[in-house]
């Protein structure tokens, strides 16, 4: 059993700035999916809060700040866990990742770009606002 929190910072809130242009991922993602050993594939949900396919099964609770995810798969090799939240997200927004480990001297603020794996701590901006989410 693999279990994680997610929490999402809401940057902005003690300056008085509008956060409303911030999506909210604390709460059960819009689409799950996984990669195992013997191939990738989509869980689909059976309850509020559980996702599962075949003996993979993966549950969304909130929690405090955050969304505590617990992923289960008895005797199966999982290689990846994929969530995404639908989101409208405005193009001239920035995004800061880095190599997953520690920054190569290749870090910079980047358009979205659905080919670029972000890890699991990111920065977003919009040039006034920015978002962190750890």
């Amino acid at each position: 059993m693999l279990a994680l929190l997610l929490r999402a910072t809401i940057a902005g809130a003690a300056t008085g700035f509008e956060t409303n242009q911030f999506q909210n991922i604390q709460r059960e993602p819009d689409a799950v999916s996984v990669v195992t050993e013997s191939g990738a594939f989509d869980l689909h949900p059976e309850a509020k809060g559980l996702w599962s396919a075949g003996n993979v099964k993966v549950r969304f609770r909130s929690k405090g700040n955050g969304l505590a995810i617990t992923l289960t798969a008895p005797g199966t090799a999982m290689k990846s866990l994929q969530m995404r939240w639908q989101a409208n997200l405005t193009p001239d927004w920035k995004y800061l990742g880095d190599a997953w480990e520690r920054a190569y001297g290749d870090l910079e603020w980047k358009p979205l770009d659905a080919k670029r794996i972000m890890p699991w701590y990111f920065l977003a901006s919009d040039g006034r606002l920015t978002h962190g989410s750890l």
